[in-house]
């Protein structure tokens, strides 16, 4: 398998898993690097980026003539043995810093989707459920597939209506 087309057994020759590392992860020792291994062999590998409200660790890793950040959260993934292709690693706990392996889940897109809290800029209170005007809509995704559950005037009676449909497609 690939990562950026990076193999995964070259991700696993230079990264090892570390629950102590504050990124999850250290570089390995190489062999003929030069001086690789004074610098980095048995530290934290990674470094933090923010996309929009949050922060991930990334670490760049260097494979023939391709140089590539991947976030941290990922590798351990796969250093766990999981598979990841077309797949979201996701934070139990919410903190996307806490790369811990005990803290990731390998999913699809629609189940991280559908286990987001509702969002920040939510007014309706409710996951699902958007103002438009006056009125309420209650919609959601399974597999992919938007499910339309109609409009109604208030927001509790958009979330109960998106609960009981739920509960009838699931």
């Amino acid at each position: 398998m690939l990562e950026n087309n990076i193999p995964y057994k070259y991700l696993q020759s230079i990264l090892a898993i570390d629950p102590k590392s504050k990124t999850g992860l250290t570089w390995k020792k190489r062999k003929s690097t030069g001086n690789f291994n004074a610098l980095f062999a048995e530290k934290p590998a990674g470094f933090v980026q923010s996309f929009g409200n949050h922060k991930y660790y990334l670490v760049k890793v260097a494979y023939k003539d391709v140089s590539v950040n991947i976030p941290a959260h990922r590798i351990i993934s796969i250093l766990k043995g999981e598979k990841v292709k077309d797949k979201v690693v996701r934070h139990l706990d919410g903190n996307t810093l806490n790369n811990d392996p005990n803290n990731l889940i390998v999913c699809t897109q629609s189940e991280f989707l559908s286990s987001r809290n509702k969002q920040e800029n939510n007014k309706s209170g409710y996951k699902n459920v958007v103002q438009v005007g006056k009125r309420f809509l209650a919609q959601f995704t399974i597999n992919g597939k938007r499910q339309y559950v109609g409009y109604f005037d208030k927001a509790k009676d958009a979330n109960n209506a998106i609960l009981q449909h739920k509960r009838e497609v699931i």
